[in-house]
């Protein structure tokens, strides 16, 4: 899950989450709350600055019965990259070890995919500094005259291809597969990235792609918060009015189901397509079909509406 930020904690309420985690431990797990650092800097761009921001928003082992952990480590080393159909993906190393996932996510809208769901929030949470690069532009890093000749990336780099010369580190570009391990542990942020050049089909058919990898062979399930929903994502560290009022919450054990539900659900709510509306040079729906077209799974679904009468 998401953790907020400073200025937008519009994040899932603690009291949801502990909920969630405390049926998980009488179902007989170990559960845990977990997200990877950001790719760009800020509150979350490190673990001891991420697990500050959690707990200032409530989200703490004496908050929630549970640890929280950053799952790609302390800047962001903790990665394994995995040989797929199209190529490798980048993701967590505890992505890779955890036995279950179970996605808690807050319905948003999305500058570059138009809409974020549980597709976006397993490959984007759960997507190492390097699988975070990938997605948003798939532009292989190179180094800046910042760099300080230090030879850490060297050490750390898993494709052997970059050397030291003259006190200055340079990338093979033939070796580089792209992970984007340079970027994360150099300390003179020597590395540069251009994070933002892909256009948003291509993005998303990677969340997707993403998502399908980290969830194989894993058990899953999904719960998407419709609360709470703004243009942007939680990542925009601005306070934002909701667009509508709270829809409810979603559950599935399919990712694109509940995605697909999620969207018919808040346009049956406004007779609009109210995301599209936001973005409208965004088609939102390229990621739900590539995930399907990967058998992450289907946008058919079958919608059971449970109302609890609290009075």
């Amino acid at each position: 899950m998401h953790f907020g930020e400073p200025n937008k904690k519009a994040s899932i309420p603690t009291l949801y989450v502990k909920t969630i985690a405390d049926l998980a431990r009488d179902a007989g797990g170990k559960p845990f709350v977990t997200d990877t650092n950001t790719l760009y800097e800020g509150s979350r761009v490190n673990a001891i600055d991420h697990l500050t921001l959690a707990r200032n928003n409530g989200f703490s082992l004496e908050q929630l019965g549970c640890p929280v952990i950053i799952a790609d480590g302390l800047i962001g080393e903790n990665q394994v990259s995995l040989l797929c159909s199209k190529g490798y993906v980048h993701i967590s190393g505890l992505a890779r070890r955890a036995d279950v996932i179970i996605a808690l996510t807050h319905c948003t809208g999305h500058l570059l995919s138009g809409y974020g769901g549980a597709i976006k929030n397993i490959a984007m949470g759960f997507a190492s500094r390097g699988g975070k690069l990938d997605m948003h532009s798939g532009v292989k890093p190179e180094i800046t005259d910042d760099c300080a000749g230090c030879g850490i990336c060297v050490n750390f780099c898993p494709a052997k291809s970059i050397t030291v010369e003259n006190k200055k580190a340079y990338i093979r570009p033939d070796d580089c597969f792209g992970c984007g391990e340079c970027f994360a542990v150099c300390p003179n942020q020597a590395v540069k990235v251009n994070m933002w050049t892909a256009a948003s089909d291509s993005m998303q058919k990677k969340m997707a792609l993403y998502c399908t990898e980290i969830l194989k062979d894993k058990k899953a399930g999904f719960f998407n918060f419709a609360i709470n929903i703004t243009k942007n994502c939680d990542c925009i560290d601005k306070p934002e009015k909701p667009l509508i009022p709270d829809v409810g919450i979603l559950a599935s054990s399919d990712p694109v189901a509940i995605d697909k539900a999620s969207l018919d659900i808040i346009n049956e709510k406004t007779k609009v397509d109210l995301l599209r509306q936001s973005w409208p040079e965004i088609d939102n729906t390229i990621q739900l079909k590539e995930a399907e077209k990967l058998m992450a799974g289907s946008t058919q679904y079958t919608l059971k509406e449970i109302r609890q009468n609290y009075s």
